[in-house]
């Protein structure tokens, strides 16, 4: 079947633009469809063995050819923490985590684990980046967005299956009366928000509250903010509206913080020494330079 055609933000093409620029004066070529022939081609440097298994061990499928679109916010993703990956302390310190002792990239988290049995039809969440702390200062997971609030494709489907409304699914929603409310509007309505995927952040939430059960976790949304382009800035502002309404809908059931790539940036350079130098010209260049 195909897919309905998407609606394409300013952002986005502002975004594709300034990675194609990116591309070409490194030297690097693409194809029509933006991306490189090979991987590494996209990243500061090559995963680390580690990264790498982690992310192929996700359902998500991003090392069959997502990582190497030049607008990947997996590449992003990678791009930016997998340096870190031996000191991840200093990531951490970016969200308030410098206890940050473990970081998994692509983790996959069971929402209905020991309350139904596993459906293979059911996706469970892949958490972009989990930085882990010990018991006392929690974890963070993060949902990392790059194009993707600037794309649009129209909902075909209900975002949430009849399980989740099931009465045997009932434990995963304690405590969380007003989001599962949202969830059932989501379901039941037309789409009420447009560039915020509101049912992966429930869903994501689900997950995070199931396996984090000492209830010390944080769910942090970072998205990329375009400036220099006034009808970008719009679109940048209507997801920021869309966060807002997110979390009063929630009522607070949901430790979401809000943050930019550009913030992230700033923080990371902050704590980078001379050693980082190329790294963080690398980030500039690629991501950050128009601020």
């Amino acid at each position: 079947m195909t897919r309905p055609r998407p609606d394409i933000g300013q952002a986005f093409r502002v975004i594709n633009e300034r990675q194609q620029v990116w591309a070409r004066n490194a030297g690097i070529p693409f194809a029509s469809d933006y991306s490189v022939e090979q991987i590494d081609e996209n990243l500061f440097r090559p995963l680390r063995p580690e990264t790498r298994n982690e992310i192929a061990s996700g359902d998500g499928k991003e090392l069959d050819g997502k990582l190497k679109k030049l607008c990947s916010s997996a590449a992003l993703v990678a791009n930016v923490f997998d340096y870190w990956r031996n000191r991840t302390t200093i990531a951490g310190a970016c969200f308030d985590l410098p206890e940050a002792r473990r970081m998994s990239f692509e983790k996959v988290r069971s929402i209905f684990d020991g309350i139904l049995r596993e459906d293979p039809e059911r996706k469970n969440p892949n958490i972009d980046l989990e930085l882990a702390g010990d018991e006392t200062s929690g974890s963070v997971a993060l949902e990392c967005k790059f194009t993707e609030p600037f794309v649009i494709y129209p909902q075909t489907r209900r975002p949430f299956t009849s399980t989740y409304f099931c009465p045997a699914a009932e434990p995963i929603w304690a405590g969380m009366d007003r989001t599962r409310a949202l969830a059932i509007r989501l379901n039941d309505e037309s789409p009420l928000f447009t560039r915020l995927e509101a049912p992966q952040l429930i869903k994501t939430a689900l997950a995070c509250k199931r396996n984090f059960r000492s209830g010390r976790w944080r769910l942090v949304y970072v998205w990329f903010e375009v400036v220099g382009d006034p009808l970008a800035a719009a679109e940048c502002r209507f997801l920021l509206d869309e966060l807002n309404d997110f979390r009063e809908q929630t009522h607070g059931e949901i430790p979401l913080e809000v943050t930019t790539w550009q913030e992230v940036f700033l923080r990371l350079k902050a704590r980078s020494d001379l050693a980082d130098s190329s790294y963080i010209a690398y980030l500039h260049e690629r991501y950050f330079q128009h601020g």
